[in-house]
């Protein structure tokens, strides 16, 4: 019987940032780096380009009885954390080695506060859908174009400044005589006929 053993990839190179972190959502299949479609993962960066694939998924979900909401997250070692967000105080917990040591940010409370505000988000609309007396579904629509129309948006301004960029390096072909016959005669030193 003969087994194989898959490696999953653990670092990725990441050009043109010094981002500490970066938060991302697979939009594929990756079983080279251990993801799946839909999964949400951190890059945080170890050193110069190098970035460390950090996943995360939350296990359980409580809202406890001051407003505050508790979920226990697994990392992708399978080490499992609680983390605690108090949204009125704004002292959001974690239990990760991290977080106890003193350091008042750690990934998993990042990713909780994403997944949270996305969830009140999603309540929102389906709220404001019920006042107005649509579906969530035509909500859902009218949120995807917008999106869309806000990517399209980033994409043309991008090509513009690509235009702006070309056109900048191009040499200014003007001859001097052009610039005589535009320019009054006493700025070019003649006196006028």
């Amino acid at each position: 019987m003969t087994t194989l053993t898959s490696t999953t990839i653990k670092t990725v190179t990441v050009e043109h940032t010094q981002a500490r972190r970066i938060r991302c959502t697979a939009r594929i299949d990756m079983p080279e780096y251990g993801l799946v479609a839909g999964q949400r993962f951190h890059l945080v960066r170890v050193s110069g380009t190098t970035y460390e694939i950090k996943k995360i998924e939350i296990i359980e979900r409580r809202e406890l009885t001051n407003g505050s909401v508790w979920c226990l997250v697994r990392n992708g070692e399978n080490k499992e954390y609680g983390v605690t967000l108090n949204h009125f105080r704004h002292n959001h917990t974690c239990s990760c080695d991290a977080y106890v040591k003193g350091h008042l940010h750690c990934y998993h409370v990042e990713y909780v506060r994403s997944i949270e505000n996305a969830r009140a988000a999603e309540e929102k609309a389906a709220r404001v859908a019920a006042e107005v007396g649509i579906t969530t579904e035509q909500v859902q629509e009218i949120a995807t174009c917008a999106a869309q129309a806000k990517l399209e948006k980033q994409e043309a301004l991008e090509q513009h400044q690509a235009e702006l960029d070309v056109a900048q390096l191009q040499p200014n072909y003007r001859t001097m005589s052009s610039i005589e016959a535009a320019a009054p005669a006493w700025m070019m030193g003649r006196r006028a006929a």
